[in-house]
C-alpha cells in the first residue's frame, strides 16, 4: 500500500479591489504518485474555480442591491406623480364647481334684473292706480260725510224706538215675574195640595229613595216611546230619565218597575255616545261589561239587570228627580 499525505492550502480571494486572504484549512489526502505536478495543476484550477464563483456572487449581490433601489426609486416616483395626479383632479373638480357656480350666478344676476325690471313697471302702474285711487278717495270722503249725517238721524231714531222697546221689555219681565209665581204656586200646590196640608218631598204619583223621587210609566203598548222620546216627557215633568249610582238604586229602581211580568224593560238614562256607555248627566258607566255600539240604549229588566237595545224601540220608561226638602 501506498501512504497517504495529508496537506493543507491557503486561498486568497479578491472583492472590490480589496484584498482578502483567507485560511481554507481541509485535509487532502494525497497518494503517493509518481509525479507532484499533476496535483499542482489541478489545485491551481480549483482555485481558479472558486475566485471565479466568488467574484460572480459578488457581482450578482450587487447587481440585485442596485435594482432594488432601483425598484424603490421607481415607486416612490410612480407614488409622487399619483399624488399630483390626485392633487390636480382635486383642483381640477374645485374650479369646476367654481365655474358652476359663477355661471348660476350670472343667471341669478340675469333674473334679478329681470325682476327688477318688471317691478319698475309694476310701479309705474302703481302710481298710476294710485293716483285713480286717490281721486275715487276723494269722492268717496264727500259721500261718506253725507252718510254720517244720515246715520246721525238714523241714530237719533233708533235712540227713540230704543226706549220704546225698554219699555216693552219691562212689561215682558213683568208678565215673566207673575208667570213663574203662578209655576211657584202650581208646584206648591202639587208638593203640598190645595188644602194646606204638611207638604210632601215628593208628588204624588212619585216615591222618595234617598232624597230622590222615582216615577215609573206604564203606558199602553201603543203608547210607549223611544229613548228621546221618553226623556223629553220626563223632562216635561222637570226630570230625567234616572241615573243609577249604586247597587242600591239599582235594586230600588228594579222593585219601583217589574209590577207584572209582562213588562219587558224600561228605558234608564244610558246610551252610547261617542263609543262609551254615558249617562245623561254626563258621567261614565264603567261597572257595565257591554260592548258600546253607536244607537244602542240600555233598559233595565227584571233581576237588576241592563241590557242594550235600538234607541228607537218602544219601551216604558223611569223617571227620576230631586225631592223637596221639607
Amino acid at each position: 500500500m501506498r501512504e497517504e499525505e495529508v496537506n493543507y492550502a491557503t486561498v486568497v480571494f479578491r472583492n472590490n479591489n480589496q484584498r482578502t486572504v483567507e485560511t481554507v484549512s481541509d485535509e487532502v489526502k494525497v497518494q503517493n504518485q509518481p509525479s507532484t505536478h499533476t496535483s499542482d495543476s489541478q489545485d491551481k484550477q480549483e482555485d481558479e474555480l472558486r475566485h471565479r464563483f466568488r467574484i460572480l456572487a459578488c457581482c450578482l449581490g450587487n447587481l440585485c442591491a442596485i435594482l432594488l433601489l432601483v425598484i424603490i426609486g421607481i415607486v416612490v416616483y410612480i407614488s409622487s406623480l399619483r399624488e399630483q395626479y390626485d392633487k390636480m383632479q382635486a383642483d381640477q373638480m374645485y374650479l369646476r364647481a367654481e365655474n358652476e357656480n359663477l355661471t348660476a350666478l350670472q343667471h341669478s344676476l340675469g333674473s334679478e334684473n329681470q325682476n327688477l325690471r318688471r317691478d319698475k313697471d309694476a310701479m309705474t302702474v302703481l302710481t298710476a292706480n294710485l293716483t285713480q285711487a286717490s281721486a275715487v278717495l276723494e269722492r268717496s270722503v264727500t259721500n261718506l260725510t253725507a252718510e254720517v249725517h244720515t246715520l246721525t238721524e238714523r241714530n237719533m231714531e233708533l235712540e227713540a224706538e230704543k226706549k220704546n222697546l225698554t219699555g216693552k221689555l219691562q212689561e215682558v219681565e213683568e208678565g215673566g215675574r207673575r208667570l213663574n209665581i203662578s209655576r211657584a204656586q202650581w208646584s206648591i200646590d202639587e208638593y203640598c195640595g190645595r188644602g194646606g196640608q204638611r207638604c210632601q218631598s215628593c208628588q204624588e204619583g212619585w216615591k222618595l229613595f234617598q232624597s230622590h223621587c222615582y216615577a215609573s210609566n206604564n203606558p199602553s203598548e201603543a203608547k210607549r216611546q223611544t229613548w228621546e222620546e221618553a226623556r223629553e216627557d220626563c223632562r216635561g215633568k222637570i226630570s230625567d230619565l234616572v241615573v243609577i249610582n249604586n247597587d242600591e238604586e239599582k235594586l230600588q229602581v228594579s222593585d219601583l218597575s217589574w209590577d207584572s211580568l209582562t213588562d219587558k224593560g224600561y228605558w234608564i238614562g244610558l246610551r252610547v255616545m261617542n263609543g262609551t256607555w254615558k249617562w245623561v248627566d254626563g258621567t261614565t258607566e264603567r261597572s257595565w261589561n257591554q260592548e258600546p255600539v253607536e244607537g244602542r240604549c240600555a233598559i233595565s229588566v227584571q233581576t237588576m239587570r241592563w241590557e242594550s237595545v235600538s234607541c228607537d224601540r218602544r219601551m216604558q220608561w223611569i223617571c227620576e228627580k230631586k225631592g223637596l226638602s221639607v
